[in-house]
């Protein structure tokens, strides 16, 4: 062995050392989508979570209303990362996957056999060329080194994927809850639609208001925050009295609740609502106007990027007819992605 071999099997360490820890290879994946009221709070406890933790992300995009992280973390911080984001919002997405890495080790495998053939080749050249030629039998121990060089760096990637790596790589998606305060742009839907209402009087007065009426409005949608205007006309069918008919017009807004879903589902997403507006009474001798509020609790039955299928049910309370005329008011309603 000559003097410059051991000094050149260490360098290979070091470097082989330094290629190895240079990298991460995931053994999981992590991807999850939440939602938080303020994105500003939520970035602050975020920074604070990867300075604690020593972590450096390898993607940090931040924009107005959305901030995306990618980053390896090892299985311990991993799980106090997933209890931490699932305090600070709400999860709309959370999956997991285990990394495969049969290929990239199938394909090291041949690579070490091919570099042991080449390594044996070389220890037999090198022999013949000892007795004969000093300068060939060096320029092969050169290429003896080089390929130990690249068998050692082939047998620590495949022992890394072999072993399992430490590290999960971890995707995050912040976004912040959308309302009728965003950005235009940001904010804006076109979905018309129609609603059928039943209003049932609590205190009807005879001969004057019905006990019962019923009604179809067109609804516009107009905002991610479910924001709407109502054109509608409610009838007294079943009997004769001085109000049969009633022309609303109202601005309406609906809110998700923060513990259960934010509207996320598809399925069942419970709300709480109001509608203010003014309402018109005619009838072969009635004729009035006046303002309305209604409070509503609601229930999304079923909705995706194209429909939405509602109803709920709340309290109908005019301010001049009153007492005459507040009940209970019951509406279903389908819009549509116009």
């Amino acid at each position: 062995m000559t003097p410059m071999k051991p000094v050149l099997l260490l360098l290979c360490l070091l470097f082989g050392a330094g290629s190895l820890f240079a990298q991460f290879r995931a053994k999981s994946s992590t991807e999850a989508h939440i939602t938080v009221n303020d994105l500003g709070t939520t970035e602050k406890k975020i920074e604070a979570f990867l300075s604690a933790n020593q972590l450096k992300p390898v993607k940090y995009n931040r924009m107005k209303y959305l901030l995306e992280i990618d980053l390896y973390a090892e299985q311990a911080v991993l799980d106090k990362l997933v209890a931490e984001y699932r305090s600070w919002g709400y999860v709309s997405l959370e999956k997991t996957g285990m990394v495969s890495f049969e290929p990239e080790m199938a394909k090291l495998r041949d690579e070490i056999v091919q570099l042991q053939q080449q390594l044996e080749t070389y220890r037999t050249l090198a022999v013949y060329a000892d007795s004969n030629a000093r300068a060939s039998y060096l320029g092969y121990r050169e290429k003896m080194l080089e390929t130990e060089k690249a068998i050692y760096l082939a047998q620590a990637k495949l022992a890394e994927y072999t072993n399992g790596s430490r590290y999960n790589f971890v995707q995050l998606e912040f976004r912040e809850e959308s309302n009728s305060t965003m950005d235009y742009s940001s904010s804006w839907v076109n979905m018309p639609g129609v609603e059928y209402s039943h209003l049932w009087v609590e205190q009807p007065k005879a001969g004057i208001t019905p006990s019962v009426m019923h009604g179809v409005s067109l609804k516009y949608m107009f905002n991610t925050g479910k924001s709407y205007g109502i054109l509608g006309l409610y009838k007294n069918y079943d009997t004769k009295t001085l109000v049969n008919e009633a022309y609303l017009f109202a601005f309406g807004q609906d809110f998700y609740s923060r513990r259960m879903g934010r509207g996320q589902r598809k399925f069942l997403n419970l709300y709480t609502s109001f509608n203010a507006g003014v309402y018109i009474l005619t009838g072969e001798e009635q004729r009035s106007a006046s303002w309305f509020i209604n409070p509503f609790l609601g229930l999304e039955l079923f909705k995706n990027k194209y429909f939405l299928i509602d109803n709920k049910v709340g309290y109908f309370l005019p301010y001049k007819d009153n007492r005459d005329l507040r009940g209970l008011l019951y509406n279903v309603s389908f819009n549509f992605v116009f």
